[in-house]
């Protein structure tokens, strides 16, 4: 489960009392639930000295399904079949999405493995 926080563009915060949806869950997960963790620099000079985090957590089984006004869940496919049609997913998402061709076929596609 990705979630989104820029500390480097308070423009872009959510506003107070209303936090990132599932940032709490993610910055709370275990060690065993953490896929992926690795800081990354933002592109080049436009933002110097700005990097970013990206964690891949796994959360479990009975975690709500219902998402937040505004937001939707997608499949790994759904979202490479964004990929295909231009820039409908941001660089944080996309860089995501590279990040799982790291992981093991178990941890990407657990329903694939037998």
């Amino acid at each position: 489960m990705p979630a989104r926080r820029l500390p480097h563009r308070p423009r872009r915060r959510p506003r107070p009392g209303r936090p990132a949806p599932y940032l709490d869950t993610v910055l709370t997960a275990g060690r065993e639930q953490i896929r992926f963790d690795a800081v990354q620099s933002e592109e080049g000079g436009r933002f110097y000295h700005a990097r970013s985090r990206y964690l891949l957590v796994e959360v479990a089984d009975d975690f709500p399904l219902e998402a937040p006004a505004g937001f939707a869940w997608m499949t790994v496919r759904q979202l490479i079949g964004f990929v295909r049609y231009g820039s409908h997913l941001n660089v944080e998402a996309r860089s995501l999405l590279t990040l799982l061709g790291f992981l093991p076929a178990a941890v990407r596609e657990p329903q694939a493995v037998a």
